[in-house]
């Protein structure tokens, strides 16, 4: 009975830290998911504004939703840039604003690539690295 439990246990560990290796990997992925609905609420902002299709403030919500939602998953400096166009917003010409759009578009895109190059560097690395971790912890309580 006694090996038996221990044996759960193992089992246990071995997914757990497994488990966390692919936890880190989504979190990456998820990452170039949000990075990337930024840069389309970007694009439908631009159009809009380009078609002048009323109040700045409700175009913002048209086509960011909710901010919450769309910030989950990123990095701070990502959340300080996307805070940055969303304080200053709305207080310039339509000119000026779709300026800034590209602006903020092209940063974005600067983000997008490192984000993408750090997930095909560091996905599988960190699903590698919670396997061996959960194999090592493992034998050190065998």
């Amino acid at each position: 009975m006694r090996l038996l439990f221990k044996i759960a246990g193992l089992i246990i560990i071995l997914t757990t830290c497994t488990a966390i290796g692919f936890l880190k990997a989504i979190s990456l992925k998820k990452r170039c998911k949000r990075l990337t609905e930024i840069i389309n609420g970007f694009l439908k902002l631009k159009e809009k504004l380009r078609l002048r299709a009323g109040d700045k403030k409700r175009l913002l919500c048209e086509c960011f939703g909710s901010q919450h939602n769309l910030t989950e998953g990123l990095k701070k400096e990502d959340i300080t840039l996307f805070n940055d166009f969303l304080n200053t917003f709305g207080s310039g010409d339509t000119h000026s604003e779709l300026q800034r759009c590209e602006a903020f578009i092209g940063l974005f895109d600067i983000k997008i690539n490192e984000a993408t190059a750090e997930l095909n560097s560091q996905a599988q690395l960190y699903k590698g690295l919670g396997f061996l971790c959960g194999v090592f912890i493992c034998i050190f309580f065998l």
